[in-house]
């Protein structure tokens, strides 16, 4: 998406409609969240599937909640996304952690911050 729709889909709060309430998101049902995705599908399908995988930062919730807090640093206005299918790794080695492997692309990785 342009810079200029990403800001604003953030302003509108649609990348933290599925982060925790408790790390500053809006912590929507599922139901509301598919909605409002289809809405903005409905506009333009490329911005609604970056929307959805903007979303991802309801993976913030699967950890230790210091943790999350610390990565956010306090900003829950963040884009996130993953990749549901890596075919790399990471591993620790003493105090570090080794990323290796082939990552495929992800959708909306340009303008994600995590």
């Amino acid at each position: 998406m342009p810079p200029h729709i990403v800001e604003s889909t953030k302003v509108a709060g649609l990348f933290r409609m599925a982060m925790p309430a408790a790390l500053g998101g809006l912590e929507l049902d599922p139901v509301t969240i598919v909605e409002s995705i289809e809405a903005v599908s409905h506009t333009d399908a490329s911005a609604g599937w970056t929307t959805l995988i903007g979303n991802s930062t309801a993976f913030f919730a699967w950890l230790e909640p210091t943790a999350a807090n610390d990565m956010l640093g306090g900003d829950s206005d963040i884009v996130s996304t993953s990749m549901f299918a890596p075919m790399g790794q990471a591993r620790r080695d003493g105090g570090d952690v080794i990323v290796e492997g082939r990552w495929p692309f992800n959708s909306g990785c340009v303008h994600a911050d995590w």
